[in-house]
């Protein structure tokens, strides 16, 4: 039967087009069925056991159904954020279906396919394939709620269907899936949300707190997260299993007879484990406490204290030569900040300030020499003392990774005219040169750009000071907490979205949003920790 599935023209695929997996009969009309079902027929026709003699197949299979289920759990939980928001690709590899199997009926059992060697079997290459990408899923408001947006079953419908299921049926709460777009719909549950989560939450930051400064007396160590990676609760939960991995820990040293020392060392839970050039101890959220004693146990703890020590030393390092020069700061990406090429360019830059003092003001006569100090021997003028000096990589390093390929060494050299033309980045101000640049190279391009830059941190403060205001005063109107904005909001789609809230503050102020904490996004949400409430900046009142 399965051979002769596998032989009807319009269950076969040709090359490797994206292809319906299954056709209903002509003039027979797919009835929904529900999610659960869809998803349990999709499982049955995926099954392992279906592909056990096609181990690529059944690996991308399984991938796919897990993204599916990942997929679900999304599309049933508040947003993680705009960075966590990404495409799913799936890519299902399917057996025809049997022959008098409608598409709305469920096989007992998943069909085996027959071996390779058998003469009716179907090749891989003959497999139905079922390719295709969805965007992330609608936020949901509330976690407590279980129902699907419209836009994620319009999506898991697409899906489905091309491996030829019929229609999911709506869900209880479905229809409404969308009414978060309207705020009007959106705050009320949101701020009921919120307000649930308000004494549970200060009750774990205090437990954080606690058991932070319990293991800071007891072991020497700090401890901590990348901020907003984690919410209340889910600190409490690794910090307890951090206490954990350290008695762990503690026992082992004791049987041998040692004593467990990592005084002085810096713990990160975040998505690695590994000792960073910084030398902070980092350790996968998703690792047991096992796991994190034995990555523990195993850490030379000296070398990682004389990497803290060499870290420190060269911020301090960086400080000094930045007050040598007399501009605010030095700086560079992260990377970069503990290799050789870094440490000379400052030793440099200190032994060259020492000898020619700070970076003439720009308002000193054009006759006066690189790097030669005013009469009085006071150091620059304010203009200077604010500008920041980003130390970008190398140009040599630049072209080398830009290996022997033409176009990329086309693209390396547009790179660097275009920073060439933009020495002054227009939205931070900062002046960058570069770690091959000699001294007086340096000096030259700080002070020819140094008015440039101070031009750009005025109008950004003069920008921050508007946006405060208008911040304060949409805070006190509309009687809440605290307002903020995203970082992937621009300051005037910021400022059209503050316009809009006044503009509506007496409908809104009908949503008990009293007390809340708002924070200007691209999508309405409650954050995962229950601390505020995103609002999309364009938003529907």
């Amino acid at each position: 039967m399965l051979a002769q599935a596998a032989a009807a023209p319009e269950q076969q695929l040709q090359g490797t087009g994206w292809q319906q997996a299954y056709s209903s009969t002509a003039g027979q009309q797919q009835q929904a069925v529900s999610l659960k079902s869809a998803l349990r027929q999709l499982y049955k026709r995926v099954h392992p056991d279906l592909f056990t003699d096609y181990p690529a197949e059944q690996a991308e299979n399984e991938r796919s159904f897990k993204l599916l289920q990942d997929y679900l759990h999304q599309a049933r939980s508040p947003s993680q954020g705009p960075a966590s928001r990404v495409a799913y690709h799936f890519r299902f590899f399917l057996l025809p279906q049997p022959p008098g199997v409608a598409a709305c009926e469920e096989p007992a059992e998943p069909a085996r396919a027959p071996s390779p060697a058998g003469g009716g079997a179907p090749a891989g290459p003959q497999f139905q394939r079922v390719q295709l990408s969805l965007p992330p899923p609608q936020p949901k408001a509330d976690s407590s709620s279980r129902a699907l947006s419209a836009a994620a079953v319009t999506a898991l419908g697409r899906l489905l269907s091309r491996c030829g299921l019929p229609p999911v049926a709506a869900e209880e709460g479905e229809q409404q899936g969308d009414a978060s777009s309207k705020l009007s719909t959106f705050l009320p549950e949101a701020a009921e949300v919120v307000r649930q989560h308000e004494s549970g939450a200060a009750l774990d930051e205090v437990r954080v707190a606690n058991m932070r400064a319990a293991m800071r007396i007891a072991h020497q160590v700090v401890a901590g997260f990348h901020p907003g990676a984690f919410s209340g609760s889910q600190q409490v939960a690794l910090l307890q299993r951090l206490v954990d991995a350290l008695s762990l820990l503690s026992a082992e040293c004791e049987a041998e007879g040692a004593a467990l020392d990592l005084s002085g060392l810096h713990i990160l839970i975040c998505s690695k484990t590994a000792l960073d050039s910084l030398g902070t101890l980092c350790l996968h959220s998703d690792d047991s406490a096992e796991d994190w004693a034995d990555f523990l146990g195993g850490v030379d703890v000296g070398y990682a204290r004389d990497k803290r020590g060499a870290a420190a030393a060269l911020r301090q390092l960086e400080g000094a030569v930045a007050a040598a020069l007399g501009v605010r700061m030095l700086f560079t990406a992260a990377h970069y900040v503990m290799t050789h090429g870094y440490r000379a360019f400052l030793e440099g830059m200190a032994a060259h300030a020492a000898e020619h003092g700070p970076v003439p003001h720009p308002s000193a006569p054009s006759t006066a020499a690189p790097g030669s100090t005013s009469s009085s021997g006071q150091p620059p003028g304010k203009t200077l003392s604010d500008v920041p000096v980003y130390v970008a990589p190398p140009r040599q390093h630049q072209q080398h990774a830009a290996g022997s390929d033409q176009r990329q060494q086309q693209q390396q050299q547009q790179q660097q005219q275009q920073q060439q033309q933009q020495v002054v980045h227009e939205l931070v101000g900062y002046i960058m040169v570069h770690m091959d640049d000699t001294a007086a190279e340096v000096y030259r391009t700080i002070q020819a750009h140094a008015a440039a830059s101070a031009g750009v941190l005025s109008q950004r403060q003069q920008l921050q000071q508007e946006l405060g205001q208008l911040t304060a005063l949409v805070r006190n109107r509309l009687q809440l907490r605290r307002l903020y904005r995203d970082e992937l909001v621009s300051a005037a789609d910021y400022k059209a979205a503050c316009q809009r809230l006044l503009r509506h503050r007496e409908h809104l102020l009908r949503c008990n949003i009293e007390g809340l904490s708002i924070r200007v996004s691209d999508k309405n949400r409650v954050a995962s920790d229950g601390s505020l409430v995103d609002i999309a900046w364009d938003f529907e009142p």
